[in-house]
């Protein structure tokens, strides 16, 4: 099998590419797994560029993409668990405001369920951005 022309044009991508190519053609079974290194360097690629990109340039089904990206993202983040913050502590003074306020902030978890997170003490503006904080992005709510 061929892979398609790629629209991206660089050295690294070229160089994950031929690796691919040379993987490919030195098969001695049609349909043999991929080899994890191979898996790393399109894993890495998608730091840069969108999965989709990746998955046509080199050939690759874009659903087994996703999961391998996704099971690298989260196999060095430990598995979250409740801390609690109670009012009048050291962590609770570093949080501004002194509102009885309480927010429980849910967040789905693909690996086991939904996070909750309880903030006392804190206005909306602080908590928005502890959910984008959580979510990895910089962009507003």
């Amino acid at each position: 099998m061929t892979t398609p022309q790629s629209p991206i044009k660089s050295v690294e991508v070229r160089e994950v590419r031929e690796a691919f190519e040379r993987w490919r053609s030195s098969k001695k079974q049609g349909r043999e797994p991929i080899p994890p290194k191979l898996w790393r360097m399109s894993a890495r690629l998608c730091e840069t560029y969108s999965i989709n990109q990746v998955a046509r340039c080199l050939g690759l089904n874009y659903t087994a993409l996703k999961v391998e990206v996704s099971r690298r993202r989260h196999r060095g983040h430990p598995k979250s668990t409740f801390v609690e913050v109670p009012p009048g502590s050291v962590l609770a003074e570093n949080i501004p405001g002194s509102s009885a306020v309480e927010y429980v902030v849910e967040a789905p978890d693909s690996r086991d369920g939904s996070a909750r997170i309880h903030v006392r003490g804190a206005n909306v503006l602080e908590v928005a951005a502890l959910v984008r904080a959580l979510r990895g992005n910089g962009e507003a709510a």
